[in-house]
């Protein structure tokens, strides 16, 4: 019979802060943001979905930095100045990218809300136009109808 160590835990690492790693997971997250831009422009929702696995993934390395520099705000003094220009240059092009995808993605989703409202007003004024029964009289009902959108977008 063969002794098995007791599985050790690993100690919580914290991420190193890096300027130039910052600024390339800013740059990469704003690219699929405005690749999702695009695709909304083409109408092309379904495709978003092939791009969220990487941008949660960006989202998790730029909440890490954040955290770092919130613990040590410190950690900015030491920047270069090239580094510190570079880093507002690439927050403001994030943030113009990020505001543009919100205002699509709220464009697609009333958009397919208004869509669903003229469903829902098609079958309400057809169900109350009524049926006809097995005599060949006309039967109405005041049943709700229930249209709802499927809110991936």
């Amino acid at each position: 019979m063969q002794a098995y160590e007791t599985p050790v835990s690993m100690p919580f690492v914290e991420p190193n802060f890096s300027a130039h790693g910052l600024i390339q997971v800013t740059l990469r997250l704003a690219q699929i943001l405005a690749q999702e831009v695009d695709l909304l422009d083409a109408m092309q929702v379904k495709e978003i979905a092939a791009l969220q696995e990487e941008k949660l993934q960006l989202l998790g390395m730029l909440e890490a930095q954040k955290k770092v520099l919130q613990r040590k705000p410190e950690l900015l003094d030491h920047l270069e100045e090239d580094e510190r220009t570079e880093l507002r240059q690439v927050v403001k092009l994030f943030e113009d990218i990020m505001q543009e995808n919100h205002r699509r993605l709220r464009v697609a989703r009333d958009v397919n809300e208004a869509i669903v409202g003229a469903i829902r007003e098609a079958i309400t004024e057809q169900h109350v136009r009524g049926l006809y029964s097995g005599r060949g009289m006309t039967q109405t009902s005041n049943a709700p109808i229930s249209v709802t959108l499927n809110n991936m977008v």
